[in-house]
């Protein structure tokens, strides 16, 4: 979706009887192409380098990352629009799924329940209305019961034999990002170096004796590459090129351990919930049915 279509984009889903999760879906989609397009230019612009520092006790080189530029502000609050457009088209579904379902369903109550423990789920799916329902329940209490099953699915304690989340499943990531986002601008947008290549170009024989490299995402100031060389040699001995490919990652620790590409990790949160919503389409009414299997829909 091409960014100069924001005014029709979400008339045209509507006219198209899209269901309110997927106009949601379509808009974060919209918000995504954006922000792919400046994140790429913004990285082909090399926006970090590699600097060969000579260490002649060694004798070797150290290879040194230095961030010239960090991202603009602008890609923190296109990300928060993605994140935000993603999660809330899961509680879209909830609310439309129950409301064709169980007209009379209290709207404020519904959503998706996103519950991270097993011990937060009700044993067995319910049809049951009422007080006595727990707070899992009362969300979710408007969809048929296959329908339940099917949520609970997708819930990151799923397949787990202990009372304890995926720390990786896509959608308890989605939730913590989208907390963050609700709180804060999105963490701190750090350029990485996601490959580089060093050429050495000698003026006399020397020998290389070891190579050490760092496993994981640079940040600025790290080594990411220290080289022994045999004794005696002087740093006018050779040259070092060193090119670098930089990318803008996201560096939220409690979401994921290390800085990660950021647009990889969009793109991996946006199809979980397209799945979502596909495995949930012989729920939806007529319409939005129609609407899902016409073509339309396409995963970010």
């Amino acid at each position: 979706m091409a960014a100069d279509d924001a005014d029709t984009i979400v008339p045209s889903m509507v006219a198209q009887g899209a269901p309110s999760s997927f106009v949601k879906y379509g808009w974060s989609s919209h918000r995504f192409e954006r922000l792919k397009t400046l994140v790429r230019e913004f990285e082909a612009s090399q926006p970090g380098v590699i600097r060969p520092t000579f260490k002649p006790k060694r004798p070797g080189y150290d290879l040194i990352f230095r961030v010239d530029r960090q991202p603009p502000d602008e890609f923190a609050l296109l990300a928060g629009d993605v994140i935000g457009g993603l999660r809330d088209s899961l509680d879209h579904l909830i609310f439309e799924l129950s409301a064709f379902h169980s007209p009379t369903v209290d709207p404020n109550v519904t959503a998706w329940p996103g519950c991270e423990r097993r011990s937060q789920w009700p044993v067995k799916p319910s049809s049951r209305r009422g007080a006595r329902l727990s707070p899992v329940e009362r969300k979710v209490a408007g969809l048929p019961v296959e329908a339940q099953v099917v949520v609970c699915r997708h819930q990151p304690f799923y397949r787990k034999r202990t009372d304890r989340p995926h720390v990786r499943h896509p959608l308890r990531i989605l939730d913590e990002l989208r907390n963050m986002d609700k709180h804060r601008r999105l963490g701190v947008m750090v350029v990485s170096v996601s490959r580089f290549e060093a050429t050495v170009t000698p003026a006399s024989a020397f020998t290389i004796l070891r190579h050490q490299f760092t496993n994981r995402p640079p940040r600025d100031g790290s080594v990411v590459e220290r080289v022994w060389l045999s004794p005696g040699v002087a740093e006018a001995d050779f040259r070092v090129d060193v090119a670098p490919q930089c990318i803008v990652c996201l560096d939220e620790p409690t979401a994921y351990p290390s800085p990660i590409p950021m647009l990889d990790a969009l793109n991996a949160l946006a199809r979980q919930v397209a799945t979502v919503l596909m495995d949930l389409h012989d729920f939806q009414p007529p319409r939005a049915r129609a609407y899902m299997e016409a073509g339309p829909f396409r995963e970010t």
